[in-house]
Order: structure tokens, then C-alpha cells, then sequence
């Protein structure tokens, strides 16, 4: 539904009253307040979590399947971050 509704609004110009609501709030937002947007995102699962070294040696050392399941982590991010550490998939389950 969301990608939807990003596909529709995709390539439309905003109003120029629009664009001066966005600058406002921009220019009104304190510092403390950019602060707790940020630390929110940084901490929402949906903009994704910081693995650690602990996770990162689990990924090292374990089976993506078993992995995933000590880091309480999907199996794509499991496979993502192995992609990111070059750690090499091995083909046909041996």
C-alpha cells in the first residue's frame, strides 16, 4: 500500500504554500528536537539496527539459519550483512 501511494506521488511538484510549511517547520524545530527525531529513527527497526561485534562474530562462526535465530534477526538480514562481511554463500547446502 505504501509503495502505492509513493508511485502516485512520485514526480508531483508541491505548491510553493507547501514548500514554505516544510521550511517552517525546518526553521521552528530546536535542536533538542532534530536530537529525539534522530535518536527515534536511528532506534526504529524500520530504519534498521546496528549490529554489534557480538552479532557480527554469531554471523561469523554460525549457519545463516542459526544465526538468525540467535540475533533475532530475519534471514535477508542475516545474508545482507554476511554480503557486507564478504563472507562467501556456500551452494547446494554442503
Amino acid at each position: 500500500m505504501k509503495q502505492r501511494r509513493a508511485e502516485t506521488n512520485r514526480g508531483r511538484k508541491l505548491s510553493p504554500a507547501h514548500i514554505e510549511d516544510i521550511r517552517r517547520a525546518k526553521l521552528a524545530m530546536t535542536a533538542e528536537t532534530r536530537a529525539k527525531i534522530s535518536a527515534a529513527r536511528k532506534a526504529s527497526a524500520t530504519h534498521g539496527q546496528i549490529f554489534t561485534p557480538e552479532h557480527d562474530e554469531i554471523i561469523r562462526t554460525h549457519p545463516p539459519g542459526e544465526a538468525a535465530k540467535l540475533t533475532g534477526r530475519s534471514m535477508e538480514s542475516i545474508y545482507s550483512r554476511r554480503k557486507v562481511m564478504g563472507i562467501a554463500e556456500r551452494r547446494g547446502g554442503k
